[in-house]
């Protein structure tokens, strides 16, 4: 037996007959990768596959370097082990698997999941497009308002807001669940904690990355999903037709040159814009590392608040900003997009009402007509002499979609010119998601307020 003495922080290097490698001892300092980050994914590419066990053994046969995601069941060594669970992994019969999640910890997941929590719509929406919404037992107050939509004829248990005081008694006792997968970025310790034989996974499906979707801690979400439920497949053709979709729109609107950008204020439907909203004198507005904003640079839109800084508290963002209304005006934007919330993540319901549990496009339509009828002060703006003011949904920022949704609407009505209606018809893709990835009985045509005016 032979050892070699590495650099400080580094474990010994032992070969042995069985050509164990001891790694470092330090998570922190191993080496990770660019892909998809589940421990067992050694080669550094978007799956799980018999190159990750060739490569575990080039590492065991010291002709590769360790990494931290080649120690498959996170036990301090790559060995045969190792070589073990990836093929236990790939055969579908491990009964483990370790990821970093969207917070970027690593979790373990017990396998296989038959019992499934979801919290916010984006992760309800998840299920159906990996088809194991028939797994969930469980949903948070938001999803669970929408339960006859994502989970018809389920038998689904409420756990309430999980973020304000939940009942972990209670919610033990009714649900069972084998995994929750949370919407927020924090307190999922506490979770975890409180939730017994349940595990808890933040698959980080709240970044998303519009321009960039392969680069998102969502897009990494939703294939971490796929792995944890048995749906890789499901989940990689997901990860490909979102893609798609991006490198569609980006195929127009690159060439688009900047002053040919409109600018274009992204807001939401509070502050000002909330019914008697007129005296106040801010405005909220998305920096660019939010889907809005994301969504219309993709869209070929100039979001004017490209150039205000991010903020940024620890694990958590804020992707708003307040603005003057003098901004705006100064600003002059020739588009006006003002994003609304049916069901918060609180689990509060608010108007106007739209969305997939609402057909009568009414009080859409009032809820703008009163913003343009009575804020004389934008009223010499480009954006509303010309007609150009929109009501949007919030399903196009926190879907399943990942904001994707959005560009494909926010690129028919920044640039009809060259989205003609043989190149882009947004229902038809909307639609598409609906049926053919949420696998739901529902039409478009005849059903839903998403936008206002329709276009």
């Amino acid at each position: 037996m032979s050892k070699n003495i590495l650099a400080a922080g580094l474990a010994a290097v032992l070969v042995i007959a069985s050509a164990v490698v001891l790694v470092i001892n330090a998570e922190e300092d191993w080496p990770g990768h660019d892909g998809l980050e589940i421990y067992g994914n050694a080669n550094g590419d978007w799956s799980i596959d018999e190159d990750d066990i060739a490569h575990i053994q080039a590492i065991i046969d010291g002709e590769e370097e360790p990494n931290k995601f080649a120690d498959a069941n996170r036990d301090g060594k790559i060995d045969e082990k190792d070589i073990e669970h990836v093929q236990a992994l790939i055969d579908g019969e491990a009964e483990f698997i370790w990821i970093l999640d969207g917070n970027g910890d690593p979790v373990k997941v017990k396998l296989p999941v038959e019992r499934i929590g979801v919290e916010y719509l984006s992760n309800a929406e998840l299920m159906n497009v990996l088809n194991v919404s028939h797994k969930v037992v469980a949903a948070d107050a938001a999803a669970y308002k929408m339960k006859d939509f994502y989970f018809p004829g389920q038998n689904i248990y409420n756990i309430g807001q999980m973020h304000q005081n939940p009942n972990y008694e209670d919610i033990i006792e009714n649900t069972d669940m084998d995994v929750l997968f949370t919407f927020s970025p924090s307190d999922n310790d506490v979770k975890n904690e409180n939730l017994g034989a349940t595990d808890v996974v933040f698959l980080g499906l709240y970044w998303p990355n519009v321009m960039e979707p392969e680069d998102s801690r969502f897009m990494q979400g939703v294939m971490k999903a796929g792995y944890i439920l048995d749906a890789v497949d499901r989940a990689n053709d997901y990860k490909e037709w979102l893609e798609g979709l991006v490198d569609d729109l980006h195929s127009v609107t690159s060439m688009i040159e900047p002053e040919d950008r409109p600018d274009v204020l992204m807001t939401t439907h509070r502050d000002y814009w909330a019914p008697g909203g007129q005296d106040n004198k801010e405005v909220r507005t998305f920096t660019k590392i939010d889907p809005l904003s994301q969504a219309c640079m993709l869209a070929g839109g100039n979001p004017i608040a490209m150039n205000i800084v991010d903020n940024w508290i620890g694990k958590d963002s804020i992707y708003f900003a307040q603005v003057g209304l003098e901004y705006v005006l100064n600003e002059e934007p020739e588009y006006i997009f003002i994003h609304t919330v049916r069901h918060t993540y609180s689990g509060i319901t608010l108007e106007p009402a739209h969305g997939y549990d609402w057909d009568d496009p009414a009080d859409y339509q009032e809820r703008l007509d009163d913003i343009l009828n009575n804020r004389s002060e934008i009223a010499t703006l480009p954006a509303v002499i010309d007609e150009n003011v929109f009501m949007t949904a919030g399903d196009f920022r926190n879907n399943a979609m990942g904001g994707i949704l959005g560009a494909v609407y926010m690129a028919k009505i920044l640039h009809p010119d060259l989205f003609t209606d043989s190149v882009l018809d947004p229902q038809a893709i909307h639609q598409e998601f609906v049926s053919d990835w949420m696998g739901l009985d529902y039409d478009l045509s005849q059903n839903g307020v998403f936008i206002t005016p329709v276009v």
